[in-house]
């Protein structure tokens, strides 16, 4: 996923309240809620990307590094079996048409995390729920 193309690679143990996308289809509305994740870049900051996945299918979000926002975003958001395919309306940072569409493979999602695979780059990105 182009939101976290340059984000960390986490892994986290699936617990027991965890749904496996492997096993069966993704329940929508586990995902609901705000996500955060951070990385280190190569200047030694640290990225932050934030993102909201609202009940009504829209999705808002923002990168920063060292406090300073270099992009915003938003879109609506759909669950197609383990996959979640985001759909961006908005951006502060062009995008070509071919990557208004993107789509990531959802690991597993509980309370606490939300791991997903990029499509694109095939890394995988684990998310913080924040309150």
């Amino acid at each position: 996923m182009r939101i976290v193309s340059a984000t960390i690679v986490s892994g986290f143990l699936l617990g027991a309240c965890c749904v496996s996308a492997q096993a069966a289809d993704v329940n929508a509305f586990s995902l609901v809620g705000k996500w955060s994740i951070s990385a280190p870049v190569p200047n030694g900051g640290t990225m932050i990307t934030e993102l909201t996945l609202m009940p009504n299918m829209k999705f808002t979000g923002s990168s920063s590094v060292g406090g300073r926002s270099f992009w915003t975003f938003s879109g609506t958001w759909e669950v197609k079996g383990d996959e979640l395919v985001w759909h961006y309306e908005n951006s502060s940072r062009p995008l070509p048409e071919s990557a208004k569409i993107d789509v990531d493979r959802i690991v597993s999602v509980d309370d606490a995390t939300l791991v997903l695979i990029s499509k694109l780059s095939g890394k995988q990105h684990a998310y913080s729920r924040t309150k």
